[in-house]
């Protein structure tokens, strides 16, 4: 009897607890019906993307910030979306560390070429408007007189320029500056720089600065107005981001300067050195500053709840537009969603990260899970902290068994090779550095390749013909390489696609394996000769004055003495325009055209003082010795060597 009522009661609670839930679930439909809002299931969420539950994120965060704080940045902010609210802020270290200032909700960093986001959003909001077309020649919106200068020739569209298509190589000069006095006008830069266009447009994603301060521009002759004031209002404004400002100089929000970070960068030694603030002439490229929480309100108003509208754009259809896929017409083009980067993640991810001189950023959101996280730091390079989160966050990509895909495919021996990234700088002093460091695939099993870049390795399998899928194993930086497709012509590798502005072409393709060892020896030798010749030269001066011997050829000693020491002011002149080049990378093309000028100044001496060398030994003829004349002989050619080598690797091009 006893039992049998015990079954009754907890029948009748569960019965109970049902119907409780039946009206409940019905009170709350009737709500949603009268508010608009459908019950959209990413509202249910309470984990991360990756799964880790919202009660333990913060405490995740936390440990994986602090182990880096201290060594690849000295401060950091993170900022996480759910659902159209900022759901946390969490601050670690200093935002100045000789004033004793702790990061704070309100401090404000350099946001990078996350700003690039805001360019393209900017765009979006022409289309909307039926200002701009997508697939219309640029130079239509663009004044007569500015294309006159400008005269590309080949026809660049707002898809192109959103998928870094642009058929740009980079420019490695006036990127960014550490002195505001260098800065003109946008359209002056524009016109100033003018990289190279070395590919056709739309068919490969090359990174480019110039082509994002290209698309800014753009929008700024379409409206009238200078672009920062532009996103100023229709952006920053309108999505709440009180804390932000565009211009170079934050004239467009001066306040936040007083509550900006100083910018740091690692020293190699377990230091920083302080790098102050950057500022960059192409500007809607990369001069955004803010704080955490402004850019995570960038993220939500991108993810509106179905019973919201996005604050960005007047119909939420021109936003799911923006986040859809920027193919060209071909389909070749990938990762690129007018604008955002496709990164890895246990779900459809996009995003954009940041670089300047003391600084560095990364956005990422989720779009069907309304889930965003912001991570600013002032540490330059930081790669630990950003990718590290991100991965931590969002998941990485699937672990794939090595059977799993295996019927059927090529041999992953037919991609083995070194790689180019296509932004490798055409046409200036620059070009050599791709070649320093290349991308290296191996082949690491039958269907798996690890792409290495320097002591970073990103482990791939392949999933169909040619076509490869990160792997959860690979270094957090490879987060911009999420999957990657090996074009093929004739059996060889013609293209890499990855989007992202992170294509690649075989190195081979572009300078012969032995083209660059004859590059090399000739540079190696030279070097070697020419900086050691001025000792050779002064012991032999101090030796023949000590034995009291005269060399019956003077003119020859002295024109081959000059044309030594040519070689040597020569070779010093280069290896002084590098290393200040490689101690501040942010240099403008008027600080290294004293070196070119003085390239050919010294080329031209040399030429004169050769055929002076070569006309005495014609008419002293007899008078030298057969080992002068044969040293004579060597410095001459090694001479012309160093400088032909020069010669093709743009170490003469004076810019335009």
């Amino acid at each position: 009897m006893k039992k049998s009522f015990t079954i009754i009661i907890r029948t009748t609670i569960c019965l109970m607890t049902v119907l409780t839930l039946m009206l409940s679930a019905g009170a709350t439909a009737l709500a949603n019906e009268a508010t608009g809002d459908t019950g959209n299931q990413r509202n249910l969420r309470e984990t991360t993307p990756s799964g880790i539950p919202f009660s333990d994120m913060e405490e995740r965060i936390a440990e994986l910030v602090s182990q880096h704080i201290g060594e690849t940045a000295l401060g950091a902010a993170v900022a996480i979306v759910q659902d159209g609210e900022v759901i946390s802020l969490q601050n670690f270290g200093y935002a100045d560390v000789d004033n004793g200032i702790p990061v704070a909700d309100d401090t404000v960093f350099e946001y990078g070429s996350i700003s690039k986001l805001f360019a393209y959003t900017a765009a979006m909001q022409l289309v909307e408007q039926g200002k701009l077309d997508l697939d219309t020649d640029i130079r239509e919106y663009l004044s007569d007189d500015f294309n006159s200068q400008w005269n590309h020739a080949e026809v660049i569209t707002m898809r192109d320029l959103m998928n870094h298509a642009g058929g740009f190589g980079d420019f490695p000069f006036d990127t960014l500056l550490l002195d505001p006095s260098g800065l003109s006008s946008l359209e002056e830069v524009l016109l100033n720089q003018r990289p190279q266009q070395y590919f056709t447009p739309g068919t490969a994603s090359s990174y480019s600065n110039y082509g994002t301060a290209l698309a800014g521009f753009v929008v700024e002759s379409i409206v009238g107005q200078p672009f920062y004031q532009i996103q100023q209002e229709t952006i920053f404004q309108a999505a709440g981001m009180d804390s932000t400002a565009g211009e170079p100089q934050q004239k467009d929000n001066p306040s936040i300067r007083d509550r900006k970070a100083q910018g740091y960068m690692p020293n190699g030694q377990g230091g920083f050195i302080e790098r102050g603030w950057s500022y960059s002439p192409l500007y809607p490229a990369g001069s955004a500053n803010g704080t955490a929480e402004d850019l995570a309100l960038f993220l939500a108003a991108l993810m509106p709840t179905e019973s919201k509208d996005t604050p960005l754009f007047k119909d939420n259809a021109t936003l799911s537009q923006m986040l859809s896929p920027s193919y060209d017409a071909t389909g070749e083009m990938r990762g690129m969603h007018h604008g955002f980067f496709s990164l890895s993640g246990t779900t459809q991810t996009l995003g954009h990260g940041g670089d300047t001189a003391g600084f560095a950023a990364h956005a990422a959101f989720a779009p069907t899970e309304g889930f965003g996280m912001v991570v600013v730091t002032n540490g330059a390079g930081d790669m630990d902290i950003r990718f590290g989160l991100h991965n931590l966050l969002f998941g990485s990509s699937q672990t794939i068994e090595d059977n799993e895909f295996a019927d059927g495919l090529p041999s992953a021996e037919e991609v083995v090779g070194s790689y180019l990234l296509m932004q490798v700088p055409k046409g200036n002093m620059m070009e050599f550095m791709g070649y320093i460091s290349p991308l290296q695939v191996e082949a690491v099993g039958e269907n798996r390749i690890a792409l290495h870049l320097g002591p970073l390795t990103g482990n791939f399998v392949q999933i169909a013909p040619y076509e490869y899928l990160l792997q959860g194993d690979s270094h957090p930086m490879f987060v911009v390489f999420p999957s990657i497709r090996f074009i093929m012509n004739d059996g060889e590798v013609t293209q890499v696609a990855v989007g992202n502005g992170m294509d690649m072409i075989p190195a081979a393709s572009q300078r012969s394996a032995t083209s660059l060892a004859l590059s090399v020896v000739a540079v190696v030798i030279g070097l070697v000769f020419f900086l050691a010749a001025p000792a050779v030269l002064l012991v032999q001066a101090i030796r023949r004055k000590k034995l009291a011997t005269f060399a019956q050829s003077k003119n020859t000693n002295r024109w081959q003495t000059v044309v030594t020491l040519l070689g040597t002011a020569l070779v010093m002149n280069n290896l002084v325009a590098l290393g200040s080049f490689m101690a501040n990378s942010y240099r403008s093309p008027s600080s290294m055209m004293p070196h070119l000028v003085m390239n050919y100044v010294i080329a031209l001496a040399a030429l004169i003082f050769i055929a002076l060398l070569v006309y005495s030994l014609i008419k002293e003829k007899g008078l030298a010795s057969k080992a002068r004349i044969i040293t004579a002989g060597i410095t001459v050619v090694l001479l012309a060597a160093f400088t032909a080598v020069l010669a093709s690797w743009n170490f003469f091009t004076l810019f335009i």
